[in-house]
């Protein structure tokens, strides 16, 4: 089973938490919100009981979370994102164009840099 999380759990969070539900072996596990209401609606409006936190560091911690979709809103994505991957998380990012104008792009190739060499140590 693939674990998966989550963060910003707006109109497009819908999509993907739907989109999990069909997917066999994929088990949406966490939402992150910083407005639990927002994370309970779409839980309930998806039928998918799982954990709701305002926190993305205790789900980064958890082993049985292997992918985290960042769908927080335009410009909000890189910082959860990042923390993601630096956790050895896989990350699927919605509207990454948002990456391509960051004010300081060393700090994405670095991380990506980061999430390559775990990625090496990881395969034999």
């Amino acid at each position: 089973m693939l674990g998966f999380a989550i963060v910003g759990c707006g109109m497009i969070a819908r999509f993907h938490a739907r989109a999990l539900a069909e997917v066999p072996g994929a088990k949406l596990l966490a939402l992150v919100s910083r407005h639990p209401a927002n994370a309970q609606a779409l839980m309930e409006a998806v039928g998918c009981p799982c954990e709701v936190h305002t926190d993305l560091k205790p789900v980064l911690g958890r082993r049985d979370i292997h992918v985290v979709i960042v769908t927080t809103p335009s410009g909000a994505h890189l910082e959860p994102a990042l923390a993601a991957a630096e956790a050895g998380k896989h990350v699927v990012v919605e509207q990454s164009g948002h990456f391509i104008q960051v004010e300081q792009p060393q700090v994405v190739l670095d991380s990506i840099k980061l999430v390559l060499e775990q990625a090496r140590r990881k395969v034999p």
